[in-house]
C-alpha cells in the first residue's frame, strides 16, 4: 500500500504547489503560469489514471466487470500503447521495437485490451536497463494471437516470480520509488486477460532480460 500512497501523494503535492504558486503571485510571467498549468494537467491526469486503475482492479477482483466485446485490431492497439508510453521510453532511454504482420482483427473488449498492453509494455520499460531495448512481437497462432514482450533488464528475483501477478508485488523493492508505479499494473493485466478467458504468463527471466507472453483467443 505504501507504493500507492506514494504515487498519490506526489501528484497531489505538485497540484497544490503549482496552484498555490499561481494564487499567491509567485509565478509572474505568462510563461511561468503556462508551465504551471501544464504541470497541473499532468498531475491531474496521473491521479485520474491511478484512480481509474484502482476502480477497475476492484471490479475485476470482485467479478463485477462485464466485458463489452467489439471489433478490435491488435496492431492498432499495440501502436497506441507504444505511442502513449513514448515519453517514458524516452526518459528511460529504452528503444522500443514493434513487430507485427499488419492489421490483426479480432473480437475483444478494447478498454481491457488497452490496459493489458499498456501495463505489460510499461513494465518492460520501467524494469529495463537504461539504454536497453524492448521488443514487442505479435503473431497469429492456432486459435488466436500471441504477443511477446521482452526487455533487457536484470531479471526478476526468485522470491517474486511466484507472486508476480499479485497486487503490490514489485520486481525490485530497492528501486521502488526511483522507478515509480503502484505495483498493481501486472495484477490488473493478469485479471483482465483472465476475465476474457485469455492468459498472461512469464516465459522466462534472467540476467539478459525478462519475457512475457499474452495469449488472446480469436473468438
Amino acid at each position: 500500500l505504501s507504493n500507492v500512497s506514494h504515487e498519490l501523494k506526489t501528484p497531489l503535492a505538485e497540484l497544490l504547489l503549482y496552484a498555490e504558486s499561481i494564487a499567491d503571485g509567485t509565478l509572474e510571467t505568462d510563461e511561468e503560469i503556462a508551465d504551471a498549468h501544464e504541470e497541473i494537467g499532468k498531475s491531474a491526469a496521473r491521479l485520474q489514471h491511478i484512480v481509474s486503475d484502482t476502480v477497475l482492479l476492484n471490479l475485476l477482483e470482485t467479478d463485477k466487470y462485464v466485458p463489452d466485446l467489439t471489433s478490435c485490431d491488435l496492431h492498432t492497439s499495440l501502436e497506441n500503447a507504444v505511442h502513449s508510453l513514448a515519453h517514458l521510453a524516452l526518459k528511460r532511454r529504452v528503444a522500443v521495437s514493434l513487430l507485427t504482420p499488419g492489421p490483426i482483427p479480432f473480437q475483444c473488449d478494447p478498454s481491457l485490451l488497452d490496459r493489458v498492453l499498456e501495463h505489460v509494455i510499461e513494465n518492460g520499460i520501467l524494469y529495463n536497463k537504461e539504454g536497453g531495448r524492448l521488443t514487442i512481437a505479435a503473431s497469429s497462432q492456432a486459435g488466436g494471437f500471441e504477443v511477446l514482450v521482452r526487455d533487457e533488464g536484470p531479471g526478476l528475483p526468485a522470491e517474486v516470480r511466484e507472486r508476480l501477478f499479485e497486487k503490490f508485488v514489485r520486481g525490485d523493492s530497492s528501486s521502488t520509488y526511483a522507478i515509480g508505479g503502484t505495483g498493481t499494473g501486472l495484477a490488473l493485466a493478469y485479471l483482465a486477460v483472465k476475465k476474457l478467458s485469455d492468459t498472461l504468463r512469464l516465459l522466462g527471466t534472467g540476467a539478459d532480460g525478462t519475457e512475457f507472453a499474452i495469449w488472446l483467443k480469436a473468438g
